[in-house]
């Protein structure tokens, strides 16, 4: 509901084809709007603006955790002699998954620094307030929709695989699972909502309409986790959380409120893969 409202004030600022210099002024005000709402974002930053990053800079940033986190569960392999099983277990996905968002915080850091204002909170929105923490339930409250839409595709298709990470987690007990726990409720979307709902979202809000921005932020958002296979079933999910965390990031400005709904995602997550 909030989406469909969203996209039709949207629509109608956009007006009908044919609008001439009423349409233009329309579509202009609205690019205005979004540049206030996001401070980095200005498709003509004029010559001493210094924000220079775009979607080159999304797209390595996001290859260099991929990177790091193939690079430490190798060595994790190795140092612990099960190169031989490539199987990962619990310490090979806590050591691939500190890695890969630890890369991808450190390339978003770069970023800012070396083309951009210098800060997460001016470059792309970082910000954390105590009084969003309804968002946080509301996070919960999507997940038990996708899981309700998961379990009616398992209904229909049969059989679907379980992700590679599930498996581990079934088998994974002490520090391990807590700091599992952890890393997919806290570093997780910290992570992925500077990635998505700051870096990318602001590059393609430079190029595009807020309205084509956050549906494509969404999208590849969803997509980059089809990394395994068995996360097919979890698309439109993934898309519904990455809709209204970029509706509510162009909203606000930050990434409070979609950080909240993000970590409230994936606690349900958690919590059910742990006690399952």
């Amino acid at each position: 509901m909030v989406f469909v409202g969203w996209v039709g004030r949207a629509g109608t600022m956009l007006g009908p084809r044919g609008g001439g210099v009423a349409v233009d002024q329309r579509r202009r005000a609205a690019s205005d709007s979004l540049a206030r709402n996001l401070p980095s974002v200005s498709r003509h930053p004029g010559p001493g603006c210094p924000v220079r990053w775009g979607l080159g800079d999304a797209a390595l940033v996001w290859l260099g955790g991929l990177v790091a986190a193939t690079v430490a569960a190798s060595i994790s392999l190795a140092l612990r002699d099960r190169s031989a099983d490539l199987a990962p277990d619990a310490v090979d996905l806590v050591v691939g998954l500190v890695a890969q968002n630890l890369a991808i915080l450190g390339g978003l850091v770069l970023v800012s620094r070396r083309r951009g204002l210098g800060s997460l909170r001016a470059d792309f929105g970082l910000a954390l307030h105590p009084r969003d923490w309804l968002w946080l339930p509301c996070g919960v409250l999507l997940q038990v929709v996708g899981s309700g839409l998961i379990e009616l595709l398992d209904r229909v298709a049969g059989g679907l695989r379980e992700q590679e990470a599930a498996r581990v987690l079934d088998r994974a007990d002490g520090p391990e699972l807590v700091a599992l726990i952890l890393g997919v409720t806290l570093v997780v979307p910290l992570a992925e909502e500077l990635l998505f709902r700051g870096l990318l979202l602001r590059s393609l809000a430079r190029r595009f309409h807020a309205v084509t921005a956050v549906v494509a932020s969404a999208a590849t958002f969803a997509g980059a986790h089809l990394l395994d296979p068995a996360t097919a079933p979890l698309l439109v999910p993934l898309a519904l959380l990455g809709l209204v965390s970029g509706i509510r990031a162009v909203r606000t400005g930050e990434l409070s409120q979609s950080l909240m709904l993000h970590g409230g995602f994936n606690l349900l997550s958690a919590v059910v893969l742990v006690s399952s």
